[in-house]
């Protein structure tokens, strides 16, 4: 293997009760800004929208489902660069004809996994 090749190892992650526990406290310790009512997303992130989706994740979101979802996927991570690099590698299922590899990039708006 050449020296410059990326070092790859599993990757799996794993939030603690605790982590989970810290985030939600620390959501629900938010200090909204002052927006006018009708300023919608002129301003930025709509304050309403974004007060539903911090209420969702404080209340709503199964972090332990997503994690669960995720762990299907064979992720790995590499170091490219001195970077470290979250990576799936998933084969393409047999077929009389050859595959093209696929290569997903981040992802919109938050992750490959959409």
């Amino acid at each position: 293997m050449p020296a410059d090749a990326p070092r790859v190892q599993p990757f799996e992650t794993r939030a603690t009760t605790e982590q989970l526990d810290d985030l939600r406290r620390r959501l629900a310790a938010t200090r909204w800004p002052d927006a006018p009512d009708d300023a919608g997303w002129s301003l930025g992130t709509d304050t309403v929208y974004l007060r539903e989706l911090v209420a969702y994740w404080i209340d709503g979101f199964d972090w332990p489902a997503a994690e669960r979802e995720l762990a299907r996927l064979p992720r790995f991570r590499a170091e490219v660069g001195g970077r470290g690099i979250h990576v799936v590698h998933a084969r393409a299922v047999r077929s009389e004809h050859p595959a093209l590899p696929l290569v997903l990039c981040h992802g919109w708006p938050d992750s490959f996994w959409r």
